[in-house]
């Protein structure tokens, strides 16, 4: 099965917002972000660093004051992976999956009911712009499509899972109205639940940080 992550991304914060609280900085399990001390006001703000952050989204869910903005999507990068996926393959069906909820390529292929699918995996798909799947359909990249979020209680990134039902029921409204059979999209919730040893687990909270 064919698989990967679009391109383009970005962490920012505002600095306007921001007040310097530092609890991203310390809940950031990758140590990606760094509270510069400096003399004056301007020079004391929390600073990304790029190579360590894997845009996991426990900054942006932690802030109290909504500082964090999570950008991961290009629309053309994410239309020409897309692309590319399906030409590689040959195929015109394309799975775009949460990796937040960590599937499998045999949990992708039991939920599809297709083998050798190719898999569009995104860190949220909640957070995929609805004129990707749009355009997808319309360019003829695709002529299937299925989504496979996160259940809500498991998402990072403040009801994922949520916003890609709202999202893709609107989809097909817009469908219906130009009587397109609604049916050439899919969506089903996906999570693979973590299964605690409670005998092994010494309560270091670690697991509460990935």
């Amino acid at each position: 099965m064919a698989g990967s992550e679009p391109l383009s991304f970005g962490l920012t914060i505002d600095e306007e917002l921001c007040s310097r609280c530092s609890l991203c900085v310390y809940t950031c399990p990758f140590e990606a972000l760094t509270l510069l001390k400096g003399e004056l006001p301007e020079e004391r703000k929390v600073e990304v660093d790029r190579e360590k952050c894997k845009l996991c989204g426990l900054c942006y869910t932690i802030c109290p004051l909504d500082a964090i903005t999570v950008q991961y999507y290009s629309m053309e990068d994410l239309l020409e992976m897309a692309r590319q996926l399906c030409l590689k393959t040959g195929e015109r069906s394309l799975v775009v999956a949460c990796k937040g909820s960590n599937p499998t390529d045999r949990s992708i292929e039991e939920k599809v009911g297709r083998r050798g699918i190719p898999v569009l995996r995104v860190p949220c798909a909640g957070r995929v712009p609805m004129d990707f799947y749009f355009r997808l359909l319309s360019e003829g990249v695709a002529d299937r499509l299925h989504v496979l979020p996160c259940e809500e209680e498991f998402c990072r990134l403040k009801e994922g899972g949520k916003i890609s039902f709202l999202k893709l029921d609107y989809l097909r409204s817009l469908l219906a109205e130009l009587k397109v059979d609604g049916g050439i999209i899919s969506l089903t919730k996906s999570v693979n639940k973590a299964k605690v040893n409670e005998a092994k687990c010494i309560g270091c909270g670690n697991c509460e940080h990935y």
